[in-house]
């Protein structure tokens, strides 16, 4: 509805406000393309240009995993 989208940026900024102030973890490692899918499975997986086979390298923000080749901080309370 258009209340739910000129709402949307205001919820999203307190949710990422509140991740932040809580912090976590950040890792990034490289993972076979099996194991990488699994890991990128709240994301529906691995996205289609990454080829079978591949060794991506996945970053992991408190529970949430992606695959991603920029650099990143080292705990999410770093981000301000």
């Amino acid at each position: 509805t258009p209340d739910e989208a000129s709402s949307l940026p205001a919820t999203l900024t307190s949710i990422l406000a509140e991740l932040v102030r809580s912090g976590g973890v950040v890792r990034a490692e490289e993972m076979n393309y099996d194991a990488a899918n699994v890991a990128c499975a709240s994301m529906g997986g691995l996205p289609g240009y990454i080829e079978k086979g591949a060794t991506p390298r996945i970053v992991t923000m408190v529970d949430d995993a992606c695959p991603c080749g920029g650099t990143h901080v080292v705990d999410v309370r770093d981000i301000r």
